[in-house]
């Protein structure tokens, strides 16, 4: 029968697990919005070349450094932080590992789709990206301003197609707000009116 504990016998020591390196991806086909951690076995099982070409670029036994963040200077991305919760989260999550914000900014909708579940997705164009990265995004998806593109996306459809059946009812507008969006049928000023000064709405 072992000796019961002394009360005044320190703790015992927690044991540790083996650390496991992880590896933060971008994945094919989707947006940075949807980078994640992967364990370094997964990482050698399923993409052993692409694992071989980042150990020859990098050392292994030191993380890379941040190369990139949010772009700001210490001081004031730490003010940002302390006022936008938003902005502090991005940073946490996203910026500080090399991704620039643009990358994650909507620049444009540019198409819809409907799936067999009736869920809409949308071909989000995001800024300082080339269009042949431009992904598919669900109509769910948490991203800043995105019901604001999605709204001037089906505005501008509806200008150019008229009504359309498969228009999410939220995104309606309403035909007068139509009409004032509508160009006027002829012009507004007289083209052959010589101006004896330039025009303000010359620039």
């Amino acid at each position: 029968c072992g000796r019961k504990g002394d009360p005044d016998d320190p703790p015992p020591k927690l044991l540790q697990g083996r650390s496991e390196r992880e590896f933060f991806v971008k994945w094919v086909g989707l947006s940075y919005w949807h980078c994640s951690w992967i364990k370094e076995l997964q990482l050698e099982i399923f993409h052993l070349v692409m694992y071989r070409n980042y150990q020859r670029k990098n050392d292994m036994d030191e993380p890379p450094p941040f190369d990139y963040g949010s772009g700001d200077d210490d001081g004031k991305s730490e003010k940002r932080k302390s006022k936008d919760p938003l902005y502090a989260e991005m940073e946490e999550n996203y910026y500080r590992y090399g991704i620039k914000p643009d990358w994650m900014t909507i620049h444009r909708v540019i198409n819809h789709s409907i799936d067999k579940k009736g869920i809409y997705h949308y071909l989000v164009k995001w800024r300082d990206l080339s269009y042949d990265q431009s992904t598919w995004e669900e109509d769910e998806m948490a991203i800043p301003e995105y019901e604001y593109h999605k709204q001037a996306y089906w505005s501008h459809r509806e200008l150019i197609m008229g009504e359309d059946p498969v228009q999410p009812r939220k995104y309606k507008k309403k035909k007068k707000e139509l009409a004032s969006d509508d160009p006027p049928t002829s012009p507004t000023n007289d083209p052959t009116v010589k101006y004896d000064s330039q025009p303000r709405f010359v620039t």
